[in-house]
């Protein structure tokens, strides 16, 4: 995660939204700003003008855990594990 790159359209942060960690791809458009979930199971977050949201950076790469088997396993990103 980089702090020092700007978290424009399209990138994906790390966001604190009303004191909770996620990881989604920042879009704004039309005066809207929305985090959205690259996975289908979840929904946008929008983010209303009274909703507490900072952004702590955007995401440069993604590391992978591997299982005993030799296949994918959780992604590891900060603030906690994805599957």
């Amino acid at each position: 995660v980089d702090r020092s790159i700007e978290p424009r359209q399209g990138r994906i942060v790390i966001a604190a939204v009303e004191g909770q960690l996620t990881v989604k791809r920042l879009d704004r458009k039309g005066g809207q700003t929305r985090l959205m979930p690259e996975n289908d199971s979840y929904s946008p977050i929008v983010i209303a003008d009274d909703n507490d949201m900072v952004i702590w950076g955007v995401v440069t790469s993604v590391i992978h855990k591997v299982d005993q088997e030799g296949q994918p396993g959780d992604v590891l990103c900060t603030g906690g594990l994805q599957q």
